[in-house]
């Protein structure tokens, strides 16, 4: 749970906005659907039903010397989430939260028009519950996040560039051993870290039915307490943790007359992590350098339409990864050569318009892993998902006063 005394800081920092004139703005979005999921090569296949919500709260408060102030309170539940590894299948969550973010937009004339600078800071506290046995607050990936960030940003006639540079400290309360330093040793699972994150985007309207973006993100994590495992014998080293990560997006999106529309993105991932894998649980034991590394190719076409009160949508996703960790046979021992995944996945969604912000909505995804690793301990490789779904969306935006 949150301190009152992290609590009391977030309240002082929405105080402290500048007085004067201002415009109160709430949004309000939420979401509820229900229906069923199936994952063919799980152990416990079958089709079992669902429920998914989600509700988005998001005051503004706009003032007229360009400050915004962003208090974005947040609260969420998510009945069952994509496949993460073979003992998660279903991951139940629950995310209450405050992210009070103040941004200040100056003019620089010197520089020209269009030229803008903002800052911010951000403070969050996140509980989620893994499965359904575990005690409301005490889920593994419970966290909370302290930072801050600044802008650069340039909007002129058709160009919209923006550079960020974000930096935050995250904190896993349950990751936490209370004997570690006790008994001399450390809990190298610890996810204890800080983050910074520079981030560059573009967007270029070519035309009237024309838009193309470029997102490139670079972000260096280092874990406060967790330990690189020696590729020699599988000790700790000393060292701390370190994952360097890159992503790139490029998109392209075009009107086809007044009612289609078509998108094509290419995204390029890439993770450099100083950690090594050792498995002690075959003979000889298997050391693996730099065994977190991988990278992968996206590519993403999507159709759109929209016609009065009705929209419907199709995407597809090609994903290529290639992974630094050795296959394995069916009873685990390795052979030569690297991981390498294959992803299809596929979304299809119809919204029809109710008015009044209400909309109710019908969708279908489905993903397809395909992988050649084929030991299935300690990783699903590959598996089949199927989600499908209907339900309500509202939004809802007050009028500024």
């Amino acid at each position: 749970m949150l301190s009152m005394r992290r609590w009391l800081w977030i309240a002082a920092l929405a105080a402290a906005a500048p007085a004067g004139a201002a415009q109160w703005q709430t949004v309000l979005q939420a979401d509820l659907e229900g229906g069923v999921v199936s994952v063919p090569q799980d152990t416990n296949s079958g089709v079992s039903g669902t429920l998914l919500g989600d509700v988005d709260l998001a005051p503004a408060l706009k003032f007229d010397n360009g400050g915004l102030l962003n208090p974005l309170i947040y609260a969420s539940a998510n009945g069952q989430s994509r496949p993460i590894d073979e003992e998660t299948l279903y991951v139940r969550s629950y995310a209450l939260g405050m992210r009070p973010t103040y941004t200040h937009t100056l003019g620089w004339t010197l520089l020209g028009g269009g030229w803008s600078a903002g800052a911010r800071l951000l403070a969050t506290h996140v509980w989620n519950q893994e499965a359904l046995d575990e005690t409301f607050g005490q889920g593994v990936y419970d966290y909370e996040e302290f930072g801050g960030g600044l802008l650069l940003r340039k909007a002129a006639g058709s160009l919209d560039d923006q550079l960020n540079l974000d930096f935050s400290h995250r904190d896993y309360p349950n990751y936490h051993d209370p004997g570690a330093d006790v008994t001399g040793d450390r809990n190298y699972y610890v996810k204890d870290s800080y983050f910074w994150r520079l981030g560059f985007r573009h967007r270029d309207r070519l035309s009237d039915d024309k838009v193309l973006t470029a997102n490139v993100r670079l972000s260096e994590r280092d874990y406060t307490d967790s330990y690189v495992v020696s590729d020699v014998d599988g000790t700790l080293t000393g060292q701390k943790q370190n994952d360097l990560d890159a992503n790139v997006d490029l998109g392209l999106a075009w009107r086809l007359g007044q009612a289609w529309s078509v998108d094509f993105g290419l995204g390029y991932d890439q993770l450099a992590s100083n950690q090594n894998l050792f498995d002690t649980g075959v003979a000889p034991a298997q050391a693996t350098e730099n065994g977190d590394n991988f990278y992968d190719l996206r590519i993403d076409p999507g159709l759109h339409w929209l016609s009065g009160p009705w929209s419907a949508g199709a995407t597809y996703e090609l994903l290529l990864r290639q992974t630094n960790h050795y296959i394995q046979d069916p009873d685990g021992t390795y052979t030569e050569g690297l991981q390498a995944d294959v992803e299809h996945g596929l979304s299809l969604s119809a919204d029809r318009a109710l008015g009044a912000g209400l909309k109710v909505r019908a969708d279908f995804a489905a993903r397809e892993v395909l992988s050649n690793q084929e030991f299935a301990h300690g990783i699903l490789a590959s598996y089949s998902y199927y989600n499908a779904g209907l339900g309500l969306v509202y939004a809802w935006q007050s009028g500024a006063h």
